[in-house]
C-alpha cells in the first residue's frame, strides 16, 4: 500500500525523536540545536518514511529541486535523469511514487532562526507545488516542512512564535494555500523537545 499522508506526519515525529535521543546519547548531552547536525535528523525521518513505503515507493536526499519538478512530470526531460545531481537549491527529501514521479517533497530544519528564516522555506516549497501539482499535470501534490525545536522548560517564546508566524503566513500567502500542522512534544529534566510537520497544499490541489 502506498504511504499515507499521515504516515509522512507520523514519520517526521518519530524520526526527529530518534535522531534528538540518539544525539543525545552519543554526546552525553549535546542537543542537535548545539552541534549544528542537520544531516542525522535528515536520515532519521528520511528512515522513518522509508518504513511506511511500499516496496515500490522509493527516497532519494539532497535532489535539486529542478529535478524534483522534472520527475514530477512537468516538463520532463527524455529519459530518466542522470544520477549525478547539480545545483544548489535542493530539497532535503523526496518520495517517489511506483511509477519514479516525484509524490512528495519534505523540508527539515533543525533551527528555526527567525520568522524570515520560516517564511522562506514556506515560500519556497509553496512555488513547488504551484509548479509541480496536478494544475500543470504533475504529481508533486504536497510538500512538508519538518521543524526540530528545543527549549527550556517554561521558557516557550519560540514555539509560540513558531505558531503565529505560521498562522500569519497563510493568512498572507497570494495563491490561497492550505496548511495541516501537527505536533508531538518530548521532555527530559531541563529541556522541552518538540517537533513540527507542516503540511502544504497550494490552491485547489
Amino acid at each position: 500500500m502506498a504511504i499515507k499522508i499521515t504516515d509522512i506526519h507520523d514519520a517526521i515525529h518519530k524520526g526527529a525523536k530518534e535522531a534528538d535521543k540518539d544525539y543525545r546519547d552519543w554526546s552525553r548531552g549535546w542537543s542537535l540545536k548545539d552541534s549544528g547536525v542537520e544531516g542525522l535528523l535528515v536520515s532519521r525521518i528520511a528512515k522513518m518514511i522509508y518504513a511506511y513505503q511500499s516496496e515500490e515507493e522509493s527516497i532519494l536526499l539532497e535532489v535539486p529541486y529542478k529535478i524534483c519538478k522534472e520527475w514530477a512530470g512537468v516538463n520532463p526531460a527524455p529519459g530518466r535523469p542522470v544520477k549525478t545531481f547539480k545545483g544548489t537549491k535542493r530539497v532535503d527529501i523526496a518520495l517517489f511514487n511506483g511509477n519514479g514521479r516525484t509524490k512528495y517533497i519534505v523540508e527539515v530544519k533543525r533551527l528555526v532562526t527567525g520568522k524570515k528564516a520560516l517564511y522562506d522555506d514556506l515560500n519556497r516549497i509553496c512555488k513547488a507545488i504551484e509548479q509541480c501539482s496536478g494544475r500543470n499535470d504533475g504529481t508533486m501534490r504536497r510538500a512538508f516542512l519538518a521543524l526540530l525545536v528545543t527549549h527550556k522548560k517554561g521558557k516557550e517564546t519560540r514555539m509560540n512564535n513558531i505558531r503565529r508566524w505560521t498562522k500569519d503566513f497563510v493568512r498572507g500567502y497570494g495563491g490561497g494555500v492550505r496548511v495541516r500542522v501537527t505536533e508531538k512534544f518530548w521532555d527530559r529534566p531541563d529541556d522541552r523537545h518538540w517537533s513540527m510537520a507542516i503540511e502544504v497544499r497550494v490552491r485547489s490541489v
